[in-house]
């Protein structure tokens, strides 16, 4: 049995095809594509995007809503770190 590796585009492109919301935040430029320590594509919010301050907040009511403050603000500052790009 043979293992292909995919491709940065390949992934990306299969991301893309399957997650109609990402596919969305792609048109109009919320995402930024970077390589992936495994080659694939892996996508960062773009901070710098007026949308993506309205993407924030809405996360975030929702969020404190469904699980509680406490468990949203340690997860919010978790994915500002590591799923956020300035650019």
């Amino acid at each position: 049995m043979k293992t292909e590796m995919i491709t940065f585009e390949e992934d990306k492109k299969d991301k893309l095809k399957r997650l109609k919301i990402l596919r969305i935040m792609h048109m109009i430029g919320m995402v930024a594509w970077r390589e992936d320590r495994y080659g694939g594509a892996a996508q960062k919010l773009r901070m710098v995007h007026p949308l993506s301050w309205v993407w924030l907040f809405v996360y975030l009511c929702v969020a404190i809503v469904m699980h509680g403050a406490i468990e949203v603000f340690r997860e919010i500052k978790k994915d500002l770190k590591n799923d956020t790009v300035l650019w």
